[in-house]
């Protein structure tokens, strides 16, 4: 199995050296008229040389020479040192920044075979003996023009949060994953967010991870207890884990369920804190509550039940490192929880206990009822509407501008192209009413163990 494993991982090395060689190639002929014009107004306003050309670690830390365009000047003080970069940056040079002009000569480093189109940014070689040992990960990989961290959020992210992004794309590379972060790139250049930090022309130097965990000691975190002990559950546990490597958030103390005697043997019992008893004898030492069920009308009922219980208690809405969303124009009540991968566009709306599981999608204006839970994989289209403890199924796809009634379901899978009435279950492609007595009992409704 190993060996099965490692020949898998050298196909798919040489099928993205050979789609970066290919578009490496065409790119630059392409775009060489672009460049040549770049050339001679980077010579005519900077002078020479053209290209900055300077030493960075890539595959296994490895050191190569990166290409880029020049940005800025050789101004020096007094002394002969070099000004700060935010001093030598030229108007000229922060326009080819922003819209990364500057960054197309590094395809002939993609050409070499120093380099990929996706991958971790290179950064400076004495930055190697500041990582930690996962920060160091990055380099399992070939450095990129482009990466996860370009599409989610770019300069603007803190050190912590670009390695963090980095170590999760080494983990989950792929050649989708590939083609979607190309295609998001354009989106961004376009957007010309996150281009450097107040202050900088980039981003402030990497001190390394001591110098931020003094930073992160003087945090106190948020101790958080998440209500069920099944799959759900584990996946905000998951997803705490990836935010406190980020920022140092929360303090996961267990689970906590409502019946003891009914947990399953899949549920993670050894973490089980014990029931409601608990919470309320313990009160004083939480901070805050997540709800890992994914039952909309469980989810709605312990909500109610547990404001009521500990009426003081916050209910932080937690969202994925990886997911991406324009929080700028989102609204997202307390009590959320959005996964990894998840991808949200323009003024989504996601009311109190909403739940968007892992790689599920939502348009622009999206409205997601309280309590309801949109499953992975699930595509919400633009406009649409979704009521109160809604079901989405599994991969299932709701049409635009549709209204889904509260309680309903949508079954795994299923299309829906019509309206669908309060507490309806829709099932198929194209979605048709299904009364629930129709379908076999075991199958009536899916057991979420509290």
């Amino acid at each position: 199995m190993t060996t099965e494993l490692g020949i898998g991982k050298q196909i798919d090395r040489c099928m993205k050296r050979l789609f970066d060689f290919c578009v490496a190639i065409c790119a630059l002929l392409i775009l060489s008229p672009l460049l040549l014009l770049v050339a001679l107004l980077v010579r005519l306003s900077l002078g020479a040389p053209i290209l900055f050309r300077q030493d960075r670690p890539g595959f296994k830390g490895k050191l190569f020479t990166c290409i880029k365009f020049r940005t800025m000047t050789n101004a020096c003080n007094a002394t002969g040192e070099l000004l700060p970069d935010s001093r030598r940056l030229t108007a000229f040079g922060r326009l080819l920044r922003s819209t990364s002009i500057d960054e197309l000569p590094g395809l002939i480093n993609v050409i070499r075979g120093e380099m990929s189109l996706v991958g971790p940014r290179p950064l400076l070689p004495q930055y190697l003996k500041r990582y930690t040992p996962e920060q160091m990960r990055r380099h399992e990989v070939k450095p990129g023009i482009t990466g996860w961290v370009q599409i989610n959020g770019r300069n603007a992210l803190e050190w912590d949060e670009k390695f963090a992004l980095d170590v999760w794309y080494v983990d989950h590379q792929s050649f989708w994953l590939d083609m979607r972060i190309l295609a998001s790139t354009i989106w961004q250049v376009l957007r010309r967010k996150g281009i450097a930090q107040p202050g900088h022309a980039t981003m402030p130097e990497f001190l390394g991870a001591s110098a931020a965990c003094e930073k992160d000691n003087l945090v106190p975190r948020k101790r958080i207890v998440i209500i069920g002990a099944g799959g759900t559950a584990r996946e905000i546990a998951s997803t705490l884990r990836s935010i406190n490597r980020i920022e140092p958030q929360f303090e996961f103390l267990g689970y906590v369920v409502s019946d003891l005697s009914r947990l399953l043997p899949r549920d993670s019992r050894d973490e089980v804190l014990g029931d409601f008893g608990w919470l309320q004898a313990n009160r004083d030492s939480i901070d805050a509550l997540a709800i890992g069920i994914g039952s909309p009308a469980i989810r709605l009922k312990l909500a109610a039940e547990l404001r009521h219980l500990l009426p003081c208690i916050e209910w932080p809405t937690l969202i994925h490192p990886t997911a991406i969303i324009d929080l700028d124009s989102a609204r997202i009540a307390e009590g959320c929880f959005i996964g990894a991968g998840v991808a949200a566009t323009v003024n989504i709306t996601l009311e109190a206990f909403a739940l968007c599981n892992f790689g599920c999608t939502l348009g622009h204006e999206a409205h997601i009822g309280a309590g309801s839970v949109v499953n992975p994989g699930a595509n919400i289209s633009g406009g649409v509407v979704i009521g109160t403890g809604v079901l989405v199924g599994t991969g299932a796809k709701i049409l635009q501008y549709l209204h889904i009634g509260p309680g309903a379901t949508v079954g795994a899978g299923a299309v829906v192209t019509r309206n669908v009435p309060e507490g309806l279950t829709v099932v198929g492609v194209p979605a048709r009413p299904r009364l629930m007595g129709d379908l076999p009992p075991s199958i009536q409704q899916e057991q979420y163990q509290v």
